[in-house]
């Protein structure tokens, strides 16, 4: 079925490659060469878990300023892949269908969010996603918070229509902690149309955004210790009023002088801001070595403002929310980034930083939210 579909839509050759081969990655340079844009923070839902802070009456953002700034992007010859997301996308339909194409006009691959809330039927789906035919991933979030308001149906509609039209797909599936039952049932509920070009990806939820307010739910689920491994989120991102970050989780609680804020694109070119994150040694740090790491390089230095650490408690896989705390208090920053640059500031030792995890890392998102593991004992 798929090699005759792929011949139709005239875009791949007949050695398809798997999910696993499209998404797999070598090291952290993978953030070079893909930026996420918000098509809008608008959604036609409000989960009580959105790091976004998305909903009904969120900022839509201004299309004609969205366009100029997705074509400054796709000037810039190192970016190879766009994330289209929001918020909902699809509330933006038509103008979803020309940022699609004007981004692919430049050789540059889309890979689309979505949470399906459109997909109630499968010719609906085939309907729409027909004339999106060029994006080459299609991702939808999937977890109890979502599913309050979207049935697991219209998920699994938009994967069989998507399947039958030769798109790859993949659901992002957020756990609460200990909960292996929903895992279970989205798995069963989708086992009879699995296959090599989709896949099931987890991810813990984070206490972070709209969040914040489940901490007493969880607090039974808190741990002492700090959360291990590299940063999850190996992606920059662009917000509905152009701004430039480093990270698409913790922009919005941090200073004012936000370290991981790099510029607004409509007052400077998108080349000029890329540059300044590419050689922003603190951002690679997180990818290679983790928030933890960049902890203790500095722990002895800011010991009285880390005292609260030793009574901070986090959900066990939590590294978005202790990323937070971290680098909201002050001068942290500034200490992470002479350490790093005195341990890696030369070329060799940079590139050795680059290269820290060639085998470890693996990004199961080719997008921006890319969800790597770091073994550690």
């Amino acid at each position: 079925m798929y090699c005759n579909i792929l011949e139709e839509r005239e875009i791949m050759s007949l050695e398809r490659k798997t999910f696993a081969e499209l998404t797999a990655q070598k090291n952290a340079m993978a953030m070079f060469e893909q930026v996420s844009i918000l098509l809008t923070r608008e959604c036609p839902i409000s989960c009580e878990h959105c790091y976004s802070n998305c909903g009904q009456t969120a900022p839509k953002g201004d299309d004609k300023k969205i366009m100029s700034r997705i074509k400054n992007i796709c000037d810039n010859d190192e970016i190879k892949t766009i994330l289209i997301t929001g918020g909902e996308p699809f509330l933006k339909y038509d103008f979803l269908i020309e940022v699609v194409k004007v981004i692919t006009s430049y050789n540059k691959e889309v890979i689309l969010y979505t949470n399906a809330y459109w997909a109630s039927t499968i010719d609906i789906v085939k309907e729409k996603l027909n004339k999106l035919k060029d994006v080459t991933l299609i991702m939808t979030s999937v977890d109890r918070y979502h599913q309050k308001f979207i049935p697991l149906k219209n998920v699994k509609n938009l994967v069989k229509g998507a399947q039958e039209i030769g798109f790859y797909n993949g659901i992002v599936l957020t756990l609460e902690p200990d909960d292996e039952e929903f895992e279970i049932e989205v798995r069963e509920k989708f086992s009879d149309i699995s296959n090599e070009y989709f896949e099931i990806i987890t991810q813990p939820i984070s206490l972070i955004g709209r969040a914040e307010n489940l901490y007493d739910k969880y607090s039974s689920y808190f741990e002492n210790n700090i959360p291990k491994g590299i940063c999850s989120l190996m992606t920059s991102v662009i917000d509905e009023s152009g701004n430039f970050f480093g990270c698409c989780c913790i922009h919005e609680k941090l200073p004012i002088e936000n370290p991981f804020y790099y510029g607004n694109i409509d007052e400077d070119n998108f080349s000029n801001i890329f540059k300044r994150f590419k050689e922003d040694i603190v951002s690679l740090g997180l990818r290679t070595l983790g928030p933890k790491r960049l902890f203790e390089l500095v722990e002895e230095k800011h010991k009285n403002q880390f005292e609260k650490f030793k009574k901070s408690k986090y959900l066990k896989d939590d590294m978005c929310r202790f990323c937070l705390d971290l680098f909201t208090i002050p001068g942290v920053y500034n200490s992470v980034k002479e350490e790093l640059n005195s341990k890696y500031g030369k070329e060799k030792e940079f590139d050795d930083l680059i290269f820290i995890h060639p085998i470890s890392v693996y990004l199961h998102l080719w997008c921006g939210l890319c969800y790597s593991f770091l073994d550690e004992k």
